[in-house]
């Protein structure tokens, strides 16, 4: 399967850095490291070898040397620090976490928790604040600017302006800015699974989450909804097929147990947010099939007939 040019962008990005603390490594041992073949790791440093910065002579091209089998980096340009992730690949990463220490074994729970503290920290960066926050206008912004600063979640009860609909939301804010005459809040929304856009005077309630990172958090306004409210606290069972093998693989974290069957895998499902994983299973068509509960069987069926629905 052929690359995109967005992941093999990404990767040449990090093979800088790392070599500079791996000169000499072997041109093997870089595949290995990245996951890729031999063949993929040359044409990247062969790639490597004609970027640099603007004006593009010998003096402004990264430097480096490959010929004898061996990589080393001599002039990296601009490209010498590891890139930093966004924050929603931050907040991605702490969910994760969060999925394997519910499965994983006790002994690991200490250093994934340090994994997730140090993530934290690196949430709590000081994004810049298009504002100058008065909480005697309004009591939220300063909350809000607080969240921000520490890079803790909140749990906001909010009006939509198109459904005229509230509905709670789990957010991490990362920007205060205002437009015309409204202040808007820009956030990572985990109900969304998205970065999305709040106007401050359509919050109508807000509260602190410090724990916020629990996958497959939905809430509604009768109150929180949890897999027990619905019937799923022990799992899922499915029946993924040979040609969907991705799926193992892409959702390995939350998978408690597998077995070969007729006809594919038989895969069990750690307790996740049942409308997450019917949509997941969607993308898959006939490849991937519920076996238990028969309450999500249906309400994959519903969602599927949704869709049709939408091209009649």
């Amino acid at each position: 399967m052929s690359e995109s040019s967005s992941v093999r962008t990404a990767r040449a990005l990090d093979l800088v850095p790392f070599l500079l603390e791996h000169q000499g490594i072997s041109v093997e041992e870089l595949a290995t490291e990245f996951g890729v073949s031999t063949i993929q790791i040359l044409e990247d440093l062969n790639l490597l070898f004609v970027c640099g910065l603007p004006g593009y002579s010998p003096l402004e091209l990264i430097d480096m040397n490959f010929e004898d089998g061996y990589v080393t980096v001599s002039e990296p340009q601009v490209l010498d620090k590891p890139r930093k992730l966004s924050r929603p690949e931050l907040t991605t990463l702490l969910v994760s976490l969060e999925v394997m220490k519910s499965l994983a074994k006790p002994e690991v729970h200490d250093e994934l928790s340090k994994l997730q503290s140090k993530l934290q920290s690196a949430l709590s960066i000081k994004p810049t604040i298009d504002v100058v926050v008065n909480s005697t206008a309004d009591p939220k912004l300063e909350e809000i600017s607080h969240a921000l600063d520490k890079g803790i979640a909140l749990d906001i009860r909010y009006l939509s302006a198109h459904s005229d609909k509230e509905s709670w939301r789990l957010i991490i804010p990362n920007r205060i800015y205002v437009e015309g005459q409204n202040t808007f809040v820009q956030a990572w929304c985990e109900s969304s699974k998205g970065e999305r856009v709040f106007r401050l005077d359509r919050i109508l309630e807000l509260t602190r989450n410090e724990g916020a990172f629990v996958p497959g958090l939905n809430r509604e306004l009768n109150g929180e909804l949890n897999l027990e409210d619905v019937g799923y606290v022990d799992g899922f069972t499915l029946l993924v097929s040979p040609g969907a093998r991705i799926f193992l693989e892409e959702n390995a974290q939350i998978v408690s147990h597998q077995k070969e069957v007729p006809g594919g895998v038989e895969v069990e499902i750690a307790p996740i947010d049942p409308t997450w994983l019917v949509r997941t299973i969607a993308g898959f068509g006939a490849q991937v099939s519920v076996l238990n509960p028969p309450s999500l069987k249906a309400e994959l069926a519903n969602h599927l007939e949704a869709i049709k629905l939408l091209y009649t």
